[in-house]
């Protein structure tokens, strides 16, 4: 093993790992997720078998404000956190044989959990990209090869009770968007200072035609789809810029 340099004990770390499953589930958003730690554990074995240490430096933490909106609250100040972390796959043998890459995590928390969820984030996506690692629910085509199991016996599905349809849009004849969800877009135009009609309008085909959207006359025209692109596109124009990455973007032109 001593005479292997580290791409090759990195290659064999991935042969011997196999997808992993998702351990954490969001109960707010309802989605499931990998934590950092469920990671390292998967993976350890197969460090130690190999030869290959994992270490990782945070080199920059930045807090910057933030304005979030919630049913219940509105618009909301908060803070979001960005973490630069190196990551760092050592041959033990030879420790001037390595392989780094630096990683970003980003941590929405007012208090001082921001930092750590952060640096988490950045120290698993390092792992991912490292090591090539998948989690095997995000493949439809994934299945454990476990034994055949007995088939069983299951009762037909009932019948789909209806329901009513929701309205429609007058143009598309697409679901209309949730009151709520438009009453959210119209108080994002309001804040990106888009008041006259002219103006939300064209901001909104503009990032349609970029998505290949096509375009609307009216908000009252949108689709789901639509709507969430739009919401996000103006969300993102909200954000604060960093002042060091746009004098470095600046110096590079």
């Amino acid at each position: 093993m001593t005479d292997r340099n580290i791409h090759q004990r990195i290659l064999a770390v991935m042969q011997d790992t196999g997808a992993f499953g998702k351990d954490g589930k969001n109960t707010f958003h309802n989605y499931k997720y990998a934590s950092v730690e469920s990671i390292v554990a998967h993976i350890q074995p197969n460090l130690v078998k190999h030869g290959v240490a994992l270490l990782y430096s945070v080199s920059e933490c930045v807090q910057m404000p933030v304005r979030q909106f919630t049913q219940g609250k509105g618009w909301v100040e908060n803070e979001v956190t960005r973490a630069t972390v190196q990551v760092s796959a050592v041959n033990v043998d030879d420790p001037k044989d390595f392989v780094c890459c630096q990683t970003f995590g980003f941590g929405l928390d007012s208090q001082d959990k921001g930092i750590y969820k952060a640096i988490s984030g950045a120290r698993k996506y390092g792992i991912f990209g490292m090591f090539n690692l998948m989690a095997g629910d995000d493949d439809p085509e994934y299945a454990p090869q476990d034994a055949p199991k007995a088939p069983t016996t299951r009762r037909p599905a009932p019948a789909p009770k209806s329901s009513p349809q929701p309205p429609t849009t007058p143009n598309t004849g697409a679901p209309m968007i949730p009151k709520e969800k438009r009453g959210h877009l119209m108080g994002l135009f309001k804040d990106c200072n888009l008041r006259e009609r002219d103006q939300y309008i064209g901001f909104t085909n503009e990032v349609l035609n970029r998505a290949g959207q096509g375009s609307v006359t009216s908000t009252k025209d949108l689709t789901l789809r639509q709507a969430d692109l739009i919401i996000d596109a103006l969300e993102e124009k909200l954000m604060p810029t960093d002042p060091a990455a746009e004098a470095e973007m600046g110096a590079s032109q």
